[in-house]
């Protein structure tokens, strides 16, 4: 005889998060500072590690865990908006956060998700804050797949969206400009 879990919640996974006012300016600058010492590495496809520019245009830093103030805020937030949609399993942060600069022309990162294999399907929600205004750049859009046409999220300065890692999403190419932001994954063990 089978016997099933009644669930406690429905995990609606057709959907994402924003905090609005996520970072302050204060908040923007003291990261700036914290980052202005790191090396730029450019940014690769997890999938085979190369770059490919065709693929994904940008620069990155990695922010080191003892910036435990950014950390913290991420965990925080990411927990409630769990515990308000999802429901998934989390346990905190295997990946560090890391800093994006895409400027003019053609910075871009094409459709990808951010869960997978290589070493990453650990992941479960991802979140980005965006770092720029946006008057210092055009394009550069954050787009969601979720069915036949892209769906465009509007982001500000210190605005942050959370969504399902396995979500299809892209950053359109820069026209003019430079956009940074910081992208952030929550892990937990591996969906099943």
């Amino acid at each position: 005889m089978l016997h099933y879990a009644k669930p406690t919640r429905e995990s609606v996974l057709e959907n994402w998060w924003f905090i609005n006012e996520f970072l302050s300016d204060e908040e923007i600058e003291r990261i700036e500072l914290n980052v202005k010492g790191l090396d730029y590495k450019d940014a690769t496809i997890v999938a085979n590690s190369n770059v490919n520019e065709e693929y994904r245009k940008s620069s990155i830093k990695w922010i080191d865990f003892n910036y435990e103030w950014i950390y913290d805020k991420l965990w925080h937030w990411a927990n409630i908006a769990n515990d308000d949609i999802w429901g998934f399993d989390i346990e905190g942060f295997k990946d560090e956060c890391q800093y994006t600069h895409y400027k003019a022309p053609d910075g871009h990162y094409d459709w990808h998700t951010d869960i997978g294999g290589n070493g990453i399907n650990h992941r479960k929600i991802s979140a980005i804050v965006q770092l720029s205004d946006n008057s210092e750049f055009k394009g550069g859009n954050l787009e969601f797949l979720n069915g036949k046409d892209p769906i465009q999220i509007e982001m500000w300065k210190g605005r942050c969206v959370l969504f399902p890692s396995f979500y299809l999403h892209r950053i359109t190419p820069i026209l003019e400009g430079e956009r940074k932001s910081l992208v952030q994954w929550i892990s937990g063990a591996p969906f099943k």
